[in-house]
């Protein structure tokens, strides 16, 4: 954010941020508060990250978002993974199932990734991995079906979504189709990718997991970060 641009007050980010500086030293706050005060001092009464990006949207045009997934990028994902299905890669083995019995859930699993369900989860989980960062090394973030799950708490975090939920798969097929590599992992159905731990999504999921032991600079970044991954003000205290 710019210590230049300025409130309705007319008093600069800058100035404002000693001010809350000096507030949070003369009364023992917490720095958050502190900025949270001096923003309704000086006319945006909402918490400090959520000013600064209405004052920084004010002053540049939004970023284009990812453009949405289709039938079509999937269909050309399913054309390059011949082993790819909502379960994950290769056959499920669930109890005692026949080769028979594993060979038909694949075909129906294999299926239901050219469905407007699948579609959705496949954005749901594009979203997420706008804001991942790809490297030469593997296994950073962890597995796909790991990742599935802090895609489906990304999603729930943000404003007016009604259902979160991400298949393996769906994920699998998002970030073979955002340029990511993949590695598996023997039989198993989850493979890890190419994706950087600095990744702004992921230093979220680590703050976040802080609760309230993050310290005060901490908070600050943490809510730069929830104001750049578009997380909705009202949901942020439930995740933490």
């Amino acid at each position: 954010m710019n210590a230049s641009a300025r409130f309705p007050s007319g008093r600069t980010v800058g100035r404002c941020r000693q001010d809350a500086k000096a507030l949070a030293r003369a009364e023992g706050l917490p720095l958050h508060h502190a900025l949270d005060r001096v923003a309704a001092h000086n006319g945006l009464a909402m918490p400090w990250a959520l000013a600064m990006n209405q004052l920084n949207s004010a002053a540049t045009p939004p970023a284009p978002g990812p453009a949405a997934m289709t039938l079509a990028d999937i269909q050309r994902v399913l054309d390059r993974e011949p082993h790819l299905s909502r379960y994950g890669i290769g056959l499920a083995r669930l109890g005692r199932q026949t080769l028979a019995e594993r060979l038909a859930d694949f075909a129906t699993w294999r299926a239901e990734m050219l469905t407007d369900d699948t579609v959705s989860e496949c954005n749901r989980a594009h979203r997420y991995l706008a804001h991942v960062n790809a490297i030469k090394s593997f296994g950073a973030g962890g597995s796909s079906y790991g990742l599935k799950h802090d895609a489906e708490r990304y999603n729930e975090a943000l404003p007016n979504t009604v259902n979160p939920y991400v298949s393996n798969g769906a994920f699998i097929c998002a970030a073979l189709h955002n340029g990511f590599k993949m590695r598996l992992h023997g039989t198993s159905p989850n493979p890890v990718f190419n994706m950087s731990a600095r990744s702004p999504i992921f230093v979220w999921e680590r703050l976040r997991g802080l609760g309230m032991h993050l310290t005060d600079k901490e908070f600050e970044q943490l809510q730069r970060i929830e104001a750049q991954l578009g997380i909705a003000p009202e949901r942020r205290r439930s995740h933490l």
